[in-house]
């Protein structure tokens, strides 16, 4: 990667005002803190939840991530349905920008994003071109409205923001929804990878079950971040 965008907190602040700028999205849809994977807390968080994000020790889960891909990139390894919109991420720190542009364009009819948000705009026009998940990762790196409003976001932080091309230990990924199924996308890996139907609990017990069977079970000691993003009226 030659490209460096500062990154982003993993904090709703800094989530909710660049989804706000990017995805214009009515004022009800928040991120908002899960404090834990226990029933009880999962039930602290407002619903319906359309995305989720996880932030963890990427260095930990290298050779399982490498693994995983070499195993799915197979023919027939797994259905991805063709309504997931994904990207490959190319831009150097711009995991939590590139988690939070898959959660607005996953969850776009649910939400109301509007067609003329910058977010809107561009996922249009990717889709439009039938580009592939190599090249929208490409073109996010010369969208200006979204890189501008990402590192607005980035320096209002709770913390000092690390220089853009810092080594950062940890990554963002998110997980939603699409067509009953839920999705984990992650732009360090060439495919989405598909988690099963949604449980008739909803979208965040789900990911919930698939964060301890495949996060926290690899690595019990590591830190943990997760948001949701949700309707609070």
């Amino acid at each position: 990667m030659t490209v460096h965008w500062v990154p982003l907190e993993s904090n709703p602040d800094t989530l909710n005002k660049f989804t706000a700028r990017v995805g214009m999205l009515p004022e009800a849809w928040q991120w908002c803190d899960v404090f834990g994977l226990d029933d009880e807390l999962l039930m602290m968080v407002p619903q319906p939840v359309v995305a989720v994000t996880l932030l963890f020790p990427h260095k930990k889960f290298e050779q399982k991530r490498a693994d995983q891909i070499e195993r799915l990139t197979k023919a027939g390894a797994q259905v991805v349905s063709d309504q997931v919109f994904y990207m490959e991420q190319h831009i150097g720190n711009a995991c939590g920008t590139v988690a939070c542009m898959h959660a607005l364009a996953n969850s776009a009819d649910i939400t109301g994003m509007p067609a003329s948000s910058p977010a809107a705009t561009f996922v249009s026009e990717q889709r439009s071109k039938k580009s592939s998940a190599a090249d929208i990762g490409h073109a996010l790196a010369s969208a200006s409205a979204i890189h501008e409003s990402s590192e607005d976001a980035a320096a209002g932080g709770q913390t000092d923001a690390p220089d853009a091309d810092a080594d950062t230990d940890y990554h963002f990924i998110v997980f939603t929804c699409v067509d009953g199924q839920v999705y984990e996308l992650d732009g360090r890996k060439k495919v989405p990878i598909a988690h099963g139907p949604v449980s008739d609990m909803g979208l965040l017990p789900s990911v919930a079950k698939v964060i301890r069977e495949e996060f926290i079970a690899h690595h019990p000691d590591g830190n943990y971040n997760m948001m949701a993003l949700c309707n609070t009226a």
